[in-house]
């Protein structure tokens, strides 16, 4: 079909940490080399960031929520303005918004009444729920909520990145039309990563985690494990990347006999994080639900399997979703730390086992989980919603 062309809008500030700056540049890494005409709209320029800090600032003297609605407007505004340039200095015709969070679709709004104008919602975590695990009060919880209502009523399609993804929007909007298409991968790059030298920063062979450091990632649970293991006197902990609870991490560690033994390097480059992934004897991804937010098709998961390092994941959501009876990595009761800690030292006792289950990973990464048939699937939502009739009458 094509004749429409691409926007692809995100709130995300950086597209080189995290698991939604990783499939953001995959998309428009496909977008390009499919020949579909599309731009970029990310995170927050200078002046609107100072704006918004401003208007934070002036709502705090009412109260923490009127701070976060009045940053969450200022945001949602500056989205919508510069998306605004960006349609108008294209040409006309049919015009698909591919959002990546809810502010996103609310920003897209003012547009969707324009004819041939579509949006697309990719779903990757809950949004009102972001709020509550955060500690934000009543008001800011009950107009996050509507917010996520009103802004998958503007949605045309929903993907949603796993199954539990998928039934956290349809319990908000039953009527919406949702397709999951799990996270993927580019093995072409994991290949050239996994045949570049190792990234040689450490001494000593080492387990890795590369997660944000926040109370879902399921660090705390890592690092309680690692100071339980055999293995903790001949293996470093390695944990990549940056958050709120760093500092009481690092006290974890030292709580748990482990300091010195446990690196915080902070954030990387994705490529040089990929690097020390692919050096590791181990990768763990240990989250813990906290509400509805739970562990969806992990990135960094994936990106494990795809270079064959062996891979421990807590078996909920997603990564359950990934894993479930294919040998290809091990999955421990989420939040348990003597479980993972007895899994961890089955993995590195055995080299038969890390062999077998690294081979597993590539396999079913190539299998399944490959940038090609991805985004051919997300073409797909692209086509269907590029050629249907509206029953609103915008069309």
């Amino acid at each position: 079909m094509a004749g429409y062309r691409v926007v692809v809008l995100s709130g995300h500030s950086s597209l080189e940490s995290g698991g939604i700056g990783t499939h953001i540049r995959l998309l428009c890494a496909e977008l390009k080399r499919a020949g579909l005409p599309h731009s970029t709209i990310t995170g927050k320029r200078r002046a609107d960031a100072i704006m918004a800090r401003l208007l934070a600032a002036a709502g705090s003297f009412v109260s923490p929520d009127a701070s976060e609605l009045s940053w969450l407007a200022m945001h949602i505004g500056a989205l919508s303005k510069r998306l605004g340039r960006t349609i108008a200095s294209q040409a006309k015709g049919p015009l698909i918004i591919h959002c990546h969070d809810r502010n996103c679709v609310l920003a897209a709004a003012p547009f969707r009444s324009r004819p041939g104008v579509r949006i697309v919602l990719t779903a990757h975590a809950p949004f009102s729920e972001h709020y509550s695990i955060y500690g934000r009060g009543f008001l800011i919880k009950m107009a996050t909520s509507g917010l996520e209502r009103g802004s998958l009523e503007l949605c045309d399609a929903v993907i949603a990145v796993d199954d539990f993804q998928r039934d956290l929007v349809l319990a908000k909007n039953p009527s919406v039309r949702v397709k999951v298409i799990p996270n993927a991968v580019d093995l072409e790059m994991l290949d050239r990563i996994s045949r570049l030298p190792p990234a040689g920063r450490f001494d000593s062979p080492y387990i890795v985690i590369a997660k944000h450091l926040h109370r879902k990632c399921g660090i705390h649970v890592a690092i309680e494990a690692y100071g339980r293991c055999r293995q903790k006197d001949r293996y470093l902990l390695v944990i990549i990347g940056n958050g709120p609870e760093r500092e009481s991490l690092e006290m974890l560690a030292e709580k748990v006999g482990a300091a010195g033994r446990v690196l915080f390097p902070g954030n990387l480059p994705h490529a040089d994080t990929l690097r020390l992934i692919r050096g590791a004897s181990l990768s763990l991804i240990p989250s813990v639900p906290v509400g509805d937010y739970v562990e969806a098709t992990s990135l960094t998961m994936l990106e494990s399997l795809g270079m064959g390092v062996p891979t421990i994941a807590s078996d909920i959501g997603g990564l359950r979703q990934v894993l479930a009876g294919t040998g290809a990595g091990m999955l421990v009761e989420a939040g348990n730390a003597e479980r993972l800690a007895a899994a961890i030292d089955d993995v590195l006792s055995s080299e038969e086992l890390r062999r077998s289950m690294g081979e597993r990973g590539r396999k079913l990464v190539a299998e399944k989980y490959s940038t090609g048939p991805w985004f051919e699937a997300i073409r797909a939502v692209y086509e269907e919603v590029a050629g249907m009739e509206r029953s609103d009458g915008h069309g």
